[in-house]
């Protein structure tokens, strides 16, 4: 879900370091020179690819409607040959072998079911010669892996998944079907998130829960969670760039 958020005095420094947060994160691209890219999961990825990437973007999504309804600051401003919008399951991409340069999941993995993570990369490693993984780690203070514990509940409750992992797991699964690890890194955020940004952040988060017919119980606790909520931080980043061979 792509959420615009608004950049103040106050929260200048919020969005300075997130954007150094993404340049790093992009900077990983620099090692393979990917041409054809497949971002997995329409959202501010996809928009940070097309303005800092060249060569064809392919962003695919379960849920058609995001791209149906792809915003004009994703879509409209490039040329149609940079970026193609393709409806599919990540478990099932409808790609040629070894097509693709390099597969990006961005915060996607923790919201695919446990149990098909490995089904999952195995099938990219078929279509792409590398993949790059961005993954949250659940660490943090109390705070945030309280919020941590509320999303994954809220999302079991509707069948969905919020499930975060420490980078080990990843690395296993990684190694386990034969990746080859070209790059690892964990970025950490240098800054607290400014209490407006939250409010913009929980109060979208809330309106696609009840979009999705999340019990209101959870909804309460998100609330909740923002009133109590003086200071906080989100939790260091994994990313890892792998080759399929």
């Amino acid at each position: 879900m792509v959420i615009y958020l608004r950049e103040t005095s106050a929260s200048k420094s919020y969005f300075d370091d997130a954007k150094r947060i993404r340049s790093e994160i992009l900077s990983v691209l620099s090692k393979v020179e990917p041409k054809v890219i497949v971002d997995v999961g329409v959202g501010e990825s996809t928009k940070d690819l097309l303005s800092n990437t060249s060569g064809l973007i392919i962003a695919v999504d379960l849920d058609c409607g995001k791209l149906v309804g792809s915003p004009e600051e994703i879509s409209s401003s490039n040329a149609v040959n940079e970026l193609m919008l393709v409806c599919c399951d990540a478990l099932h991409l409808p790609l040629r072998l070894e097509s693709i340069d390099l597969v990006l999941l961005y915060f996607v993995l923790h919201e695919i079911n446990p149990k098909l993570h490995m089904d999952a990369l195995a099938g990219i490693k078929k279509v792409s010669k590398y993949t790059l993984i961005v993954e949250p780690i659940p660490n943090g203070n109390e705070l945030y892996r309280k919020m941590c514990i509320i999303w994954r509940d809220a999302m079991r409750s509707v069948g969905k998944f919020e499930e975060y992992r420490e980078p080990e797991y990843w690395l296993q699964l990684l190694d386990r079907l034969n990746f080859h690890i070209v790059e690892k890194r964990i970025i950490s955020w240098e800054t607290t998130v400014p209490h407006e940004v939250l409010k913009t952040v929980i109060s979208s988060w809330i309106n696609e829960w009840r979009r999705i017919n999340v019990p209101k119980e959870f909804i309460k606790q998100l609330e909740m969670f923002l009133e109590e909520t003086k200071e906080f931080r989100w939790s260091d980043i994994l990313v890892v760039l792998a080759s399929s061979k």
